[in-house]
């Protein structure tokens, strides 16, 4: 029997080769152990890792939670927008950051112990958007923008007059009411800009529309590598309609849904896919790219200066 032998690797004083991807790097490229370096790089290192933990990610909910989001019932192909949702938030002794590292077996335990479900991102978004579910009445009404600036402000303070969830909360919270018009003003906005700019969907999925998960809705730079500004709605909301819109030309921003950014920014996941979901999953693998492909191909047609020179631009609140 031939003793077996660790894999010779190139080290010439300078640069090392990397074990995994067989690349001579530089010694910054790798991290120590004991004082030593390692035999991989540490892109390579992450990229184990994230394997690893999107395996068992994988494992966890196709065992347990039927390989679907328990709301819209979106499949497991789109694994890295999937979230655990905690029915009660006082239940919550852990998160998936803390729990990824520990055994498939106390994972699991700790989940049911929480009580958790699984929720795609759209779906956790929308039930933990609070002030949106209150307000969704006038945020969606259809004749919404027929109103004058003066007509829309009187229509939501008469909305906040008639409603018993504000009457009562401004029994504990004399300011509720201008956070109330604050909150909806800023989730008018919103609809307004994605109605007119991006045809009132995420470009990505089309499924996603204003009507059926506006918090969901958010906004992606085309070629994030070129990205100058981080467009966080939060943030962004506090300007007038006509500088967002700015905004988002200047950093060429186009709208998607949370699931569908999710999957983009997962790079690590499409180009391991074939890995992360092995021969037990393997029905899911094609699906995957498919979608990909899809939503890349949406992306890729979107005509970003036709629809931005052509749309009208008004400060309607």
């Amino acid at each position: 029997m031939v003793k077996k032998t660790r894999q010779k690797l190139i080290n010439d004083g300078v640069r090392k080769e990397c074990g995994i991807c067989h690349q001579l790097k530089t010694y910054d490229k790798f991290s120590k152990r004991q004082g030593r370096l390692r035999s991989i790089c540490e892109e390579c290192r992450k990229d184990l890792y994230l394997t690893k933990n999107l395996k068992k990610k994988l494992k966890i909910i196709s065992e347990n939670y039927n390989a679907e989001c328990f709301n819209c019932k979106k499949k497991i192909t789109i694994l890295p927008a999937f979230e655990f949702h905690h029915q009660d938030p006082k239940s919550k002794s852990y998160s998936w950051k803390t729990l990824r590292v520990k055994s498939y077996k106390d994972t699991l335990c700790l989940l049911k112990k929480d009580n958790v479900i699984v929720l795609c991102k759209n779906c956790h978004i929308l039930i933990e958007s609070v002030s949106y579910n209150i307000f969704k009445p006038l945020i969606l009404l259809p004749t919404l923008f027929l109103h004058t600036p003066d007509e829309l402000k009187d229509k939501i303070n008469s909305f906040l007059n008639s409603n018993h969830y504000i009457t009562n909360m401004l029994d504990k919270h004399k300011n509720y009411k201008s956070k109330a018009k604050y909150q909806i003003k800023k989730w008018i906005k919103k609809r307004y800009i994605i109605e007119q700019f991006f045809d009132s969907k995420c470009i990505g999925c089309e499924e996603i529309t204003i009507q059926n998960s506006l918090p969901s809705l958010g906004f992606h730079h085309i070629s994030p590598s070129k990205k100058k500004f981080v467009i966080k709605w939060d943030k962004i909301s506090k300007l007038s309609i006509k500088k967002i819109i700015d905004l988002l030309k200047i950093e060429k921003c186009i709208c998607l849904c949370s699931n569908c950014h999710s999957i983009l920014h997962s790079k690590h996941y499409i180009r391991n896919v074939d890995d992360i979901f092995g021969d037990k999953y393997k029905s899911s693998i094609n699906l995957v790219k498919f979608e990909y492909n899809r939503l890349i191909t949406n992306i890729q047609d979107f005509d970003f200066t036709k629809k931005f020179n052509n749309s009208l631009i008004r400060e309607i609140i």
